[in-house]
């Protein structure tokens, strides 16, 4: 036997085209927050990547500024933190011309080269070519370097900023007042002033020795044997490798300045020429 269908009432209906409109309006809702999440992230990504392009190019263009200079006295190498901080500062840079930063291994390279100046001591570094990279190393090629005492060229010179010493490994001429000589390589010392000559043979004075050992502000020098030195009339000669001739500059009746050997070395020089010896 069959059952009779019963017939929806008006209330039955209207209660499934309420449930019919929910789920049709909770389908469309779902989209539209889909869509704006999908819009939300795209914007973010948009700002993000054009955030990053413009900090790389500010990276790109602005060390490339010819004529800008370098100083190394960034606020974060604080000398109450960084005990090198002080020697740092000391060193600026100006290039001569145009300038590349390399990102990945934090150089700088000035093809026309630049002027390195040490601020605390006036010494002026003139190269035809510098690469430093901030805070660690300046190397300059055909570089000259001028102080108050005298002259330094050298084909090479590299600089290790946090102990401000200089290296020259390809030989060096130095000339000052009664003193003018070529080297095997030298070493300068940008804090106490002292550099120290390999091999030196003298050009206006009759010399050579293992080392000589100079005070760039007094002039006062330390022949380090085996050495030989024509004083006046006299050979002074000593082939022990730990003999020592100290030479002092002097000028002649006639206001000619030369170098003369003292009877002994001077306790204070030897003192100051220890970071050398």
């Amino acid at each position: 036997m069959q059952a009779d269908a019963t017939p929806p009432t008006p209330s039955d209906s209207r209660s499934a085209a309420r449930a019919r409109h929910r789920a049709r309006h909770d389908r469309s809702a779902r989209a539209s927050g889909g869509a704006a999440a999908r819009v939300s992230s795209r914007t973010h990504a948009a700002s993000y990547a054009r955030t990053l392009a413009a900090a790389l190019l500010l990276a790109l263009i602005a060390p490339g500024m010819p004529g800008t200079a370098w100083a190394q006295d960034d606020a974060a190498t604080d000398a109450a933190t960084d005990p090198t901080a002080d020697a740092i500062a000391r060193l600026t840079v100006v290039p001569h011309g145009e300038q590349s930063f390399d990102l990945l291994t934090g150089e700088t390279v000035l093809p026309d080269g630049g002027v390195i100046v040490d601020t605390e001591t006036g010494l002026r570094l003139d190269a035809g070519f510098v690469r430093y990279r901030e805070g660690d190393f300046i190397e300059a090629r055909d570089a000259t370097a001028e102080t108050a005492g005298g002259s330094l060229a050298a084909p090479a010179l590299r600089i290790d900023v946090a102990t401000l010493v200089a290296a020259a490994p390809e030989g060096v001429r130095y000339v000052r007042e009664g003193l003018e000589l070529v080297a095997d390589a030298a070493e300068l010392r940008f804090g106490p002033e002292l550099v120290r000559f390999e091999h030196p043979t003298g050009a206006s004075l009759d010399l050579e020795a293992r080392a000589l050992l100079l005070d760039i502000r007094t002039g006062d020098a330390l022949l380090l044997g085996p050495y030989r030195f024509q004083d006046g009339p006299f050979v002074l000669t000593d082939d022990r490798d730990d003999a020592a001739l100290q030479l002092r500059p002097v000028t002649t009746d006639a206001g000619t300045p030369t170098y003369r050997a003292a009877n002994e070395v001077d306790e204070d020089l030897w003192t100051r020429m220890a970071p050398l010896r």
